[in-house]
């Protein structure tokens, strides 16, 4: 049976590719710029804790929890943004992982930068990358960590933010480093040395695999366990025309197999890369029972 690429099924049918894609990307440049102009206006904004917006502070899960539990207090100012925030992921699901993660978006763009300089080196078919790839797989497969062992190192980081008194992990938190770096080069030119810190974040992923995701990205995926809305599916009249080419598995950054086994609110990140390589045209957006 003849080999078919990724490029090869993408242009059999592009009708159902024009959006996603550009939305990723616009959504991910007005993420970044957004971070830089609101420093630049002096908005309160904490990277990985919380942004007020006139009255309201929205807070983010992780840094409210880690927080309260080192003041060994509830942070009254910040409770309602984090309920805001939770009724959010409730409701929308994990989409800030698939679409809106700073550290997300900046490691995709300096990795597709680094691929364009050296293509045979560090594109996504390059020499570097299979070895990287093919190291990642030995470690996951000699280490075997999962979901599990992921909630523990969760449950650890609470404990030790109560015990210690410190928020720990807003320390190492790639959303906080990154979007600290940004504030720093918008408004004085220069790179921060914590930057380097995220050798930590980025070594425990490669060590878990990408189905775990980081920390933040766990205790949203907590809250969002009981989402149902606009998980991308196949209905049975379309799982039968599936022609099993294996792409959507391959290109999802949750690693699922959306058409093998239907997602669910928990996992998924909503960024429609599954619906967007489909050569079928298969998947829709619907409500899960």
């Amino acid at each position: 049976m003849k080999r078919t690429t990724k490029t090869q099924l993408l242009d059999k049918n592009r009708s159902h590719v024009a959006w996603y894609g550009r939305g990723r990307v616009l959504a991910g440049i007005s993420v970044l710029l957004g971070i830089a102009v609101a420093s630049q206006m002096r908005i309160a904004f904490s990277p990985c804790v919380f942004l007020r917006l006139g009255n309201i502070t929205l807070a983010c899960p992780m840094g409210f929890l880690e927080i309260s539990l080192a003041s060994h207090a509830i942070i009254t100012e910040l409770a309602s943004g984090f309920l805001i925030l939770v009724a959010l992921l409730v409701l929308a699901g994990r989409l800030w992982c698939g679409w809106l993660c700073p550290a997300s978006l900046a490691g995709r763009a300096f990795t597709g930068f680094l691929g364009l300089l050296l293509p045979g080196l560090l594109g996504q078919t390059g020499l570097f990358r299979k070895s990287l790839r093919q190291m990642q797989q030995r470690v996951n497969l000699r280490f075997r960590l999962d979901r599990n062992h992921m909630l523990a190192l969760l449950a650890g980081i609470l404990l030790g933010d109560w015990l210690f008194k410190l928020p720990v992990w807003s320390v190492f938190c790639p959303l906080g480093i990154v979007s600290r770096a940004i504030i720093q080069a918008a408004v004085h030119f220069s790179l921060r040395w914590d930057m380097l810190l995220l050798i930590i974040p980025v070594s425990i992923l490669f060590l878990s695999g990408k189905s775990c995701s980081c920390p933040v990205g766990l205790a949203h995926s907590v809250i969002s366990r009981g989402n149902i809305f606009f998980l991308p599916r196949l209905s049975v009249e379309c799982a039968a025309k599936c022609i099993h080419c294996g792409w959507c598995a391959k290109v999802c950054p949750a690693d699922l197999d959306p058409a093998q086994k239907s997602v669910n609110g928990r996992d998924c990140f909503k960024c429609l890369r599954c619906m967007e390589i489909c050569p079928k045209d298969l998947f829709s957006l619907k409500k899960q029972r």
